[in-house]
């Protein structure tokens, strides 16, 4: 099935005229009558690989892939944007949806970093910040789906890229190849999973009380450079709401 569907998108890719879902059926009749003869099973092999197409060409996530909205992928890594994947969730789409338009973007990040290189390393040069990372790389991800996500990638092998990578989460239930990969490690007042938070942060476990007593705007933190964990007290600043507005404004920039 693979084989047959590489094929058929090179093709795709080859006709900027066959770049649609229409002209993704009309290569899948095209490919069917040439090679039908030579490849067993083959009608049936299409019509999965169409059942598992028309998740994105008439799913929830349909409205994604036919937005008026063309922002050239070259432009997202050199300005300050926000992806709302909710966005997703309200389109009627699920979880695995919000994760198969992440890993996307993300491969296309992973593609820029790895045409870089590591070549003159001169300090962060892009932040990427994922918040309710448990939710897009959780330790559990692979046992209940064959998804994978770029984010432990991204966090294992673009390290020396100047690739920054922040992931922000309520549990420290993340991909333990992020987490053994972490820099800076910091918690604010916490009550539950604390034996894992003390071991990542390199606490005594004698002292894992400490992450229940914290006071608001107070994190313990753990950086590499450092031997010892220690405590940071950060100020409150007061959120400035905008308004729909400022952020269409803002998106037409």
């Amino acid at each position: 099935m693979e084989k047959v569907l590489i094929e058929i998108l090179t093709k795709i890719c080859e006709n900027k005229g066959l770049q649609s879902w229409e002209g993704f059926e009309i290569c899948c009749k095209k490919y069917l009558n040439v090679n039908q003869s030579k490849i067993p099973m083959l009608k049936q092999t299409l019509i999965s690989l169409q059942n598992r197409i028309r998740r994105f060409s008439i799913g929830p996530i349909k409205a994604v892939f036919e937005s008026n909205s063309k922002i050239p992928i070259s432009e997202l890594f050199n300005k300050n944007v926000i992806l709302d994947l909710s966005s997703i969730i309200r389109l009627g789409g699920e979880k695995e949806d919000a994760l198969f338009f992440l890993n996307m973007v993300l491969k296309y990040m992973w593609d820029k970093n790895l045409t870089k290189g590591a070549f003159n390393y001169q300090g962060i040069e892009h932040i990427t910040i994922i918040e309710d990372a448990q939710y897009f790389a959780p330790q559990d991800l692979f046992k209940k789906s064959k998804l994978t996500t770029y984010l432990e990638d991204i966090a294992l092998l673009q390290r020396g890229t100047g690739e920054c990578l922040i992931t922000l989460s309520t549990r420290p239930n993340i991909s333990r190849e992020i987490l053994s990969n972490n820099g800076v490690v910091l918690t604010f007042k916490n009550h539950i999973e604390k034996d894992i938070m003390c071991e990542l942060l390199n606490l005594d476990i004698e002292k894992r009380n400490y992450l229940s007593i914290l006071d608001e705007g107070q994190c313990i933190i753990r950086v590499d450079s450092i031997k010892e964990p220690f405590v940071l007290e950060v100020p409150y600043i007061k959120r400035h709401f905008i308004t729909v507005s400022e952020i269409n404004r803002k998106n037409q920039l």
